[in-house]
């Protein structure tokens, strides 16, 4: 007996090793990433418009946090984590970003643990972030902490953080190291059923933040043209496939893989027509595309992120999200749709 108690603990001690090395490790690859931070967010190129009214989004993000709150954070951050200057920046570049989704959707699960530390912090400070939500947002945004592990990735939900982020913003090494991997999971059937089928309007009560369009034109107009532009791509999916099937081959030869679009089109793709094989589909349609999807890996390969579908490398999901006090919605997942699709305004 006192030999298995000695092998089962020794067996825990090994164990616990190794993860803290992998940890480290983890932690040591994503502070000496260098920069990554781009101009306007790295904003997706898309159509004018959209670009416009993205540019006057991040504007507003902006003008929403002082300077001297953003030092407080900056210098609180650096000293309690002793991450490098760098490393910081590439947190709060992308945590702007989850601000932008923030902005746009009722509901944002917080899959980078790095990031969320910037969001911990700024909480820190609460007649500030009382300030910085109401300015932002028209209300307060929620941190909703969970332990690591108390609820596991909903696939839906990922799936549709991952088709707005990339219908917004172009992805950097870091992008992908933080957040984990990307577009691993299809879009839902009933995210696809409502973008074929619903009008514009019931999308946006089931799918956005009326509240922040209801103050914000600029997120409004935001949201009619994200939903416009799935509605296109969908549109012009179904016709391929009237005229040329399912066939990710032939869907290849007809669709340029340098494209931006391609990847969200593809994944979009692979969605409505390989849903219960999407995974090996999506490989067949990132195979000999290597030119161009090198730097546009999400759901295969190596893009610098961990291994798992959890999000931050150091230590996965923190399993938390945001929604303002006025959002109607909720998570856009099974889990509280049964189906994939939003609840919230109907």
């Amino acid at each position: 007996m006192e030999l298995l108690i000695g092998i089962l603990l020794f067996m825990f001690i090994m164990v616990t090793i190794i993860v803290n090395v992998v940890v480290r490790n983890n932690k040591k690859r994503g502070r000496n990433m260098g920069l990554h931070v781009l101009p306007n967010l790295g904003l997706q190129k898309n159509e004018e418009l959209f670009q416009i009214e993205m540019k006057k989004l991040v504007e507003h993000i902006e003008q929403s946090i002082p300077e001297y709150y953003a030092s407080q954070v900056r210098e609180r951050v650096i000293r309690e984590y002793q991450i490098s200057q760098d490393d910081f920046e590439n947190r709060w570049f992308e945590w702007k970003r989850y601000l932008a989704m923030v902005s746009i959707l009722p509901y944002v699960p917080m899959y980078s643990r790095d990031v969320d530390v910037i969001w911990h912090e700024m909480l820190m400070f609460t007649k500030d972030y009382e300030q910085f939500s109401k300015k932002l947002l028209g209300s307060t945004l929620h941190h909703q902490p969970h332990s690591p592990g108390e609820q596991k990735l909903v696939p839906d939900d990922r799936a549709w953080f991952d088709l707005i982020f990339h219908f917004l913003f172009e992805p950097t090494k870091y992008t992908n190291h933080t957040w984990g991997k990307f577009l691993k999971h299809p879009a839902s059937v009933q995210v696809i059923h409502d973008f074929r089928t619903l009008p514009v309007k019931k999308i946006q009560e089931r799918y956005f933040n009326t509240h922040t369009a209801s103050l914000f034109p600029v997120i409004e107009n935001i949201q009619m043209l994200l939903i416009t532009q799935i509605k296109q791509k969908l549109e012009k999916i179904d016709q391929f496939y009237v005229t040329h099937g399912s066939n990710i081959k032939t869907f290849k030869k007809y669709h340029n893989i340098k494209a931006p679009d391609y990847i969200l089109v593809g994944f979009l793709f692979l969605s409505a027509y390989h849903y219960d094989a999407f995974l090996a589909q999506y490989a067949l349609l990132n195979a000999q595309s290597s030119s161009y999807s090198s730097n546009h890996v999400y759901g295969t390969g190596d893009n610098g992120s961990s291994s798992d579908d959890s999000g931050s490398s150091d230590s996965g999901s923190s399993d938390s999200g945001s929604s303002g006090s006025g959002s109607s919605g909720s998570s856009c997942g099974g889990s509280s749709c049964g189906g994939g699709g939003c609840g919230g305004g109907s």
